[in-house]
């Protein structure tokens, strides 16, 4: 708990904002504690709840995962892994003490189905960053309506869950020893707005072929032009480690166009407006978020502009709406690059981007990260994103947005895609869905065995 507290006093010190005393949260203290005009705000990280009914302030935050921990153990954490949900969402709560609290900022993290121990040691490391954001929050925003609901188990069968983990420990030792994941690629001859609108759709998919040994194709993307369709994505090359993009021609069966930038390149979004076709390919490893144009004569992308620079955007996802051009990307660099989800904006397709003021906008292992495809079914604008929480690439959450504005955003989960919509035994994740006119891409993933070196 020491080493959680001098990590959060060192990331609100990193903002040169504030200015930091400690102070002992002893009983002492809590029976008489009064509103000092001189002190802000109050972060409470004991592992004890505050409350006192004299006070009436409301300059407390408090993080209720490290209040709630009973002998440095998480009954709700423990819950949690057991019940293999698909992540754990920890608040930060606005406590007006004696009366209800409301949540100032909350992120959904990863669950180790197999280990509570790698669980919460990778939860800790994290809670720092979300107490910068809490005390952030509590200044810069309007107040949460969200009412803190503390649900926390007060006991449950330690000693049955702990036989629980020890048996998954093994089976998870197995899968990682002899089995690894298989990306493929297929096609439906529908739409998207159809293909979300009865999943049953999904049932049709044509895959295309894999290029054979180790490398797979996963994150595609796909547009039409002069008559013919195309789909690009990325091919990852094992050996090296890293992926190209490919691009395939109407009966989808071999690779006419390769493109390697000798970095890695993947999740090539592709957005198009007034009859022309763009690209946006993932290369985060430059710094850069860069833009291409495709050439109908010499049927290739060619490069277009530089959009954005100082940022290692991962998975970029771009869509115009109100006049304005809207940029959904995580960050590759952030400790949390698969929870945060960051939005940058601008007047023009070529930039300048401004980051929005509410960075990052969704803090969620369930449904941050971009996953294809922004779309829009009749009157609602719908952003695909991956689930992570049983693992990486497990499902696609469909989030209507309902506020896009340079000072707000929300948005609401109102379906998912899983891979036991295709009802197919042996898929075990699916992490993109992108519109190809009146056709869907999906990819999905499977198992394949290795025994060391060798992959069958």
């Amino acid at each position: 708990m020491r080493e959680t507290i001098d990590s959060c006093m060192k990331e609100l010190l990193s903002t040169n904002q504030y200015k930091i005393q400690v102070i002992s949260w002893s009983n002492t203290f809590r029976k008489n504690f009064i509103q000092l005009p001189e002190v802000d705000l109050y972060i409470n990280l004991t592992t004890h709840s505050f409350h006192n009914k004299n006070f009436k302030g409301d300059n407390l935050i408090q993080v209720p995962f490290l209040q709630n921990l009973k002998g440095g153990i998480s009954r709700e954490l423990y819950q949690s892994i057991i019940r293999k949900e698909d992540g754990i969402n920890i608040p930060v709560t606005k406590t007006n003490t004696g009366k209800q609290s409301f949540i100032v900022c909350n992120s959904t993290y990863y669950l180790f189905h197999h280990s509570y121990t790698k669980s919460f040691s990778s939860i800790i490391r994290k809670i720092p960053e979300l107490v910068k954001d809490g005390a952030s929050n509590f200044f810069n925003r309007a107040e949460r309506k969200t009412i803190f609901d503390n649900q926390y188990p007060k006991e449950i069968p330690i000693v049955k869950f702990k036989v629980v983990l020890f048996f998954r420990t093994i089976i998870h030792l197995l899968k990682v020893l002899f089995t690894y994941d298989h990306w493929k690629v297929a096609v439906c001859d529908f739409s998207i707005q159809e293909v979300c609108r009865n999943k049953e759709l999904l049932l049709k998919v044509k895959s295309l072929s894999n290029p054979g040994g180790k490398d797979f194709i996963a994150d595609p993307f796909g547009f039409q032009s002069a008559g013919n369709d195309y789909i690009i994505y990325e091919r990852f090359e094992r050996k090296k480690n890293k992926g190209i993009l490919e691009i395939r021609k109407n009966d989808f069966k071999k690779p006419f166009i390769k493109i390697d930038k000798g970095e890695h390149l993947s999740y090539p979004y592709i957005y198009e407006e007034n009859g022309d076709i763009y690209m946006i390919p993932e290369c985060h490893q430059s710094g850069e978020i860069l833009l291409y144009k495709w050439s109908r004569s010499n049927e290739e992308f060619e490069f277009d502009s530089k959009i954005l620079e100082g940022f290692n955007g991962i998975d970029n996802s771009l869509v115009k709406h109100n006049n304005k051009y809207w940029l959904f990307s995580n960050n590759a660099d952030n400790k949390s690059a698969d929870i945060s989800l960051n939005i940058y904006y601008a007047d023009t397709l070529r930039g300048p981007y401004k980051a929005h003021p509410l960075n990052p906008v969704v803090s969620s292992i369930t449904h941050s990260r971009p996953a294809g495809t922004i779309f829009r079914n009749e009157e609602q604008l719908i952003r695909p994103s991956q689930n992570s929480g049983i693992t990486y690439g497990g499902s696609i959450q469909l989030n209507q947005i309902l506020k896009l504005t340079e000072t707000e955003y929300e948005e609401k989960t109102i379906d998912s895609i899983t891979p036991t919509d295709l009802k197919r035994k042996h898929i075990k994740g699916i992490h993109t869905i992108s519109s190809m006119g009146g056709k869907t891409l999906i990819d999905y993933k499977y198992k394949r065995l290795k025994f060391g070196s060798i992959r069958f």
